[in-house]
């Protein structure tokens, strides 16, 4: 996937959504830096522990930023969380325990990658299981 050097979220250049990104789009031009980002780098994960937070998966407002002379209406001042900075957007999930072990496994449906699932193992601790699903049908 091709993104902006240098851009904390990965940002598409041909259509920038961070702010940075869109004033370095238009002062740069076509001189702007584009790097390649493999399919691995494209993911992140976060164990589904009970101290996770919203700031973890979407973002906060970075304090050093503020601290810098960034107000807080600058999108700039935000530290962007695994959401943002993945590149692998959600569209759905659900809760399901899928192997009757009374646990509740995680079931989404993502824009790029299909069908994912991951088993949950009883102690907060998600596998991803997608590898195991056929997800031809949904190209």
């Amino acid at each position: 996937m091709p993104a902006i050097a240098g851009c904390e979220i990965h940002d598409d250049p041909l259509r920038p959504v961070c702010a940075s990104c869109r004033r370095r789009a238009a002062d740069e031009g076509d001189a702007l830096p584009i790097v390649w980002i493999e399919r691995a780098l494209r993911y992140s994960e976060k164990l589904a522990t009970p101290d996770v937070t919203i700031a973890d998966l979407v973002g906060e407002v970075d304090p050093v930023r503020v601290a810098e002379g960034r107000y807080l209406s600058d999108e700039e001042t935000i530290h962007f969380g695994l959401a943002a900075r993945s590149h692998r957007r959600t569209l759905a999930a659900s809760f399901v325990d899928l192997d009757n072990d009374g646990d509740m496994d995680l079931v989404t449906l993502n824009d790029f990658s299909g069908v994912d699932l991951f088993h949950n193992d009883g102690k907060g601790n998600f596998t991803d299981e997608s590898a195991r699903l056929d997800n031809r049908h949904l190209s």
